[in-house]
């Protein structure tokens, strides 16, 4: 299995300690409950950006080591070559919605520029800065996987495997 690069690699570890927040905000809020305190707020509304900032931050990673949820039955039945272009082509569509999506999140923080959250407080593009910096890194992410699985069909060692070691 590909190891990540060093920036996917960074966005895996800070998606983690986003998972780790996850955690030990929702604990917080159950022992208040749970000791009859009453509640807070701005647990559940924390908790829930910290999510999904760390889903977009970890989909680079998820890319590259190629563990994204995907139909394989007809693929695999496919010749080396083809399998590569359609991997390549299946990048290329990852990496232009990334890229739209990134754009279209710019837009959206430049839009709530002067939004706050409704709990915290917190201006909003705070938190949809995850969403533009693990969509720009899922767009070079599938950039990379598209050359890597394009430069595959040209250059494939004698028996027959890729760069990667698969056939």
């Amino acid at each position: 299995m590909k190891q990540p690069n060093v920036i996917s690699r960074i966005l895996e570890y800070v998606s983690a300690i986003g998972l780790l927040g996850i955690v030990v905000i929702l604990l917080f809020q159950l022992m208040v409950r749970t000791l009859s305190f009453g509640s807070f707020s701005w647990t559940d509304e924390l908790a829930r950006y910290l999510m999904i900032s760390m889903v977009f931050l970890a989909a680079p990673a998820v890319l590259e080591v190629d563990e994204h949820i995907k139909v394989e039955f007809f693929v695999d039945r496919l010749p080396p070559v083809v399998k590569d272009v359609i991997i390549a082509v299946s990048a290329i569509l990852v990496a232009a919605f990334a890229a739209f999506l990134a754009y279209s999140s710019i837009n959206l923080m430049t839009n709530l520029s002067s939004s706050r959250t409704p709990a915290l407080r917190m201006p909003m593009p705070l938190f949809l800065a995850g969403a533009v910096i693990g969509s720009a890194a899922l767009a070079l992410a599938g950039c990379l996987k598209a050359y890597s699985r394009i430069c595959d069909v040209f250059v494939r060692n004698p028996d027959g495997r890729d760069s990667e070691g698969d056939l």
